[in-house]
C-alpha cells in the first residue's frame, strides 16, 4: 500500500488556528510538522485535528507526541487510524 503524503490544510477560528491533518503521518511528515510546531509560536491556541489521518506508523507516533508537549496545542478527532495504531503500540489516546 502506498501512502499519501501528509498535508496540512489551516484555518483560522476565534482565538485558536486550526492545523487539519490529511494523509498518512510517518517519517516523511518531519517538514509539515516543523512547520505546526513553528505556527504554535505565533497562535495563542493551536488545535491539530486528525481525522482525515488515513494512516500512521511509530514515527507519527512520536511526531504526535512531540507536538503535545507545546503547552498552547491540543489535538482532537482522533481518526480510526490513529486510534488503531495507539492501541496496537499499548498507549490510549491523546
Amino acid at each position: 500500500m502506498q501512502s499519501v503524503r501528509l498535508r496540512v490544510e489551516w484555518l483560522a477560528i476565534s482565538g485558536a488556528h486550526v492545523a487539519s491533518l490529511v494523509g498518512t503521518i510517518d517519517e516523511t511528515a518531519v517538514e509539515q510538522f516543523v512547520d505546526i510546531r513553528d505556527a504554535s509560536q505565533a497562535a495563542p491556541r493551536l488545535v491539530v485535528d486528525l481525522s482525515r489521518v488515513a494512516a500512521v506508523d511509530e514515527h507519527g507516533i512520536a511526531l504526535l507526541e512531540e507536538l503535545l508537549l507545546v503547552p498552547n496545542v491540543g489535538i482532537v478527532n482522533v481518526s480510526d487510524a490513529v486510534q488503531v495504531q495507539l492501541e496496537r503500540l499499548g498507549r490510549f489516546g491523546f
